[in-house]
């Protein structure tokens, strides 16, 4: 005879029980969530990565707005004095010196606030 299809056969085809079976799964899901909590990123690794991301996007911002700002100024002296763009290029030039000094001395301040160097 056949064996039946209905699943109340206790063995599979190898001869293992179903009860074997699930204990083996029970031991692979264990396994699983161990491995899954050691590839997961701790919470203080998180919060450091998004604060050093805020900085990145901070110091960015800080470059841009320096030299546009600049831009703006240079461009509204040329067209107020009538003079080529003698005073849009100077300008630019000194924002962006502020931009890049503005950059470097948050940079600085990022470090000394994570290295806890308070000097």
């Amino acid at each position: 005879m056949a064996p039946s299809d209905s699943g109340d056969d206790k063995s599979g085809e190898d001869g293992s029980s179903t009860e074997s079976i699930r204990r083996r799964l029970d031991k692979l899901g264990h396994e699983l969530d161990e491995v899954e909590k050691r590839h997961q990123p701790q919470e203080h690794e998180t919060g450091a990565r998004s604060g050093a991301l805020g900085y990145a996007f901070r110091l960015g911002a800080e470059m841009v707005v320096a030299i546009v700002v600049s831009g703006v100024i240079g461009w509204a002296l040329d067209s107020w004095l009538e003079t080529s763009p003698a005073f849009l290029i100077i300008f630019l030039l000194l924002g962006t010196g502020a931009g890049i000094l503005g950059a470097v001395r948050s940079a600085r301040r990022m470090q000394q606030d994570y290295s806890g160097d308070k000097s």
